[in-house]
């Protein structure tokens, strides 16, 4: 069977956000049980990547260049839906899957036109409001990221929750738990509430994880000396190998917590707020608080996570049982996503 996910987000390597990483992981995994993968993403036309593929669009005006770096074929175009028809005749897929961005209207559309089973793949916490004729469409089904995810969509199909893929082998580590780790240092991922936790234990070392995120981190100047800014990562493990925690107070609606499972897989808590999917991700592995909770009970939350031995590692051996739950082992996943993606070709 040959998939094709489409979106208009910018993609690996320009873009390394969690669907990106998703998308990725799911896709390699896809195709090592026999399907046939392929991507068509926005551009952004940075690092060596984005300038091959402007200087193509230029120079041969072709609208979308396809490249192999990721192993499949990934083409890349300012415009998605522009390409449809395009890059479905090159790939000729039997099966899309749309995924989130501002053109995600548009390109479900624009597939579903072509005759071709759509799947759409809702990871953001927009409501996505489509017509009835859409939203009813006899070849158009959707899955969702998680239960709060589904919550969203009442009015959708919604086909299955499949939470993302998350390969064990490429984030355990020993960890030798001396660090909170906070990653993407933006205010709606709670900066603030981090950096006040940093002020009222200048015992523990924090460390902020940058990682292609647009906002930059706080300057040196308003840093804690037991701050220190660490990252761009590609390999996450480098982050892990140091946390004794994971740190998570996002202000917006998170539709899962990716995080949360990559820390837990080596028994590292999470302290999170309650927002969106978090609490599903972090479950009995750690502590949520709600967003809005006072300093004085971030501090609460944290030390009682960080500050006693024996506290810490029923916290230790909860996040590591928790990252064993089968709904999110990746063979679980790609079998429900193979599922899915029959039923999508079967009932065509």
């Amino acid at each position: 069977m040959r998939v094709l996910f489409a979106s208009s987000h910018k993609y690996l390597p320009e873009v390394r956000g969690g669907m990106e990483v998703n998308t990725h992981q799911l896709s390699v995994a896809l195709q090592k049980t026999g399907f046939s993968v392929g991507v068509l993403s926005g551009l952004g036309g940075h690092g060596l990547v984005g300038f091959q593929a402007r200087l193509r669009i230029k120079l041969l005006r072709n609208p979308s260049p396809v490249d192999y770096l990721l192993g499949y074929p990934t083409w890349r175009s300012w415009f998605s839906s522009s390409v449809v028809e395009r890059v479905a005749a090159i790939f000729q897929p039997d099966v899309v899957v749309v995924q989130g961005g501002d053109e995600i209207v548009p390109l479900l559309k624009n597939f579903l036109k072509l005759g071709l089973p759509v799947i759409g793949y809702l990871h953001n916490s927009g409501r996505l409001p489509l017509d009835e004729e859409l939203r009813n469409h006899p070849r158009l089904h959707f899955v969702v990221n998680s239960n709060f995810t589904a919550s969203l969509h009442p009015e959708k199909p919604v086909r299955a929750v499949i939470r993302p893929i998350v390969p064990p082998d490429m984030y355990a580590v020993e960890s030798n738990r001396t660090a909170a780790v906070f990653v993407n240092p933006a205010p709606y991922k709670g900066v603030d509430i981090v950096m006040n936790l940093a002020k009222a234990r200048p015992d523990v070392n924090f460390l902020f994880v940058v990682n292609g995120m647009p906002t930059p981190p706080p300057p040196a100047e308003l840093r804690p000396a037991n701050v220190k800014v660490v990252g761009p990562f590609k390999n996450m493990k480098s982050v892990y190998k140091e946390a004794k925690v994971v740190l998570a107070p996002s202000q917006w609606e998170e539709t899962w917590g990716r995080i949360a499972t990559e820390a837990q897989i080596s028994g590292i808590p999470v302290l999170a707020s309650s927002r969106g999917g978090l609490p599903e991700a972090v479950g009995p592995g750690g502590l949520c608080l709600p967003p809005d909770a006072s300093p004085d009970e971030w501090q609460h939350a944290f030390s009682t996570i960080w500050d006693t031995e024996a506290g810490y590692q029923q916290f230790v051996t909860a996040a590591y049982n928790f990252s064993r739950r089968p709904e999110i082992q990746p063979e679980s996943i790609v079998k429900s996503f193979g599922e899915v993606l029959e039923f999508a070709v079967t009932s065509r």
